[in-house]
């Protein structure tokens, strides 16, 4: 006699599933501002930075990707292609540029 296995769940409506709503994660966010205030982060940043000083390089990526933004990164495709390929140019505006800091602007720190 076979024993039947319960069914896999890969997708679909699941209890916790799917994308927290805005207001959950302006809760979450909220917190962390309270639990990690700027003060604290600061200190985090400086070990940080003498963990990439010392030769991590884990850290050293993490500071410079968050710095000067992380490389672009390009994907070569091969294979038979049986329909066009169509591209997208995404352009910045100044509607959506990002490349000013939202919210606070800290002033660089002695080290």
């Amino acid at each position: 006699m076979e024993s039947e296995k319960p069914p896999k769940r890969h997708g679909g409506a699941r209890p916790g599933a799917g994308r927290k709503s805005k207001a959950e994660e302006q809760q979450l966010s909220a917190l962390m501002l309270r639990a990690f205030p700027p003060a604290k982060r600061v200190s985090v940043i400086k070990a940080m930075i003498k963990e990439a000083e010392g030769g991590n390089h884990r850290a050293a990526a993490l500071l410079l990707g968050y710095a000067y933004g992380r490389p672009k990164e390009y994907v070569e495709h091969s294979g038979t292609v049986h329909e066009q390929i169509t591209t997208i140019e995404v352009v910045k505006t100044k509607d959506n540029d990002d490349s000013e800091p939202a919210g606070e602007v800290w002033e660089p720190i002695e080290i």
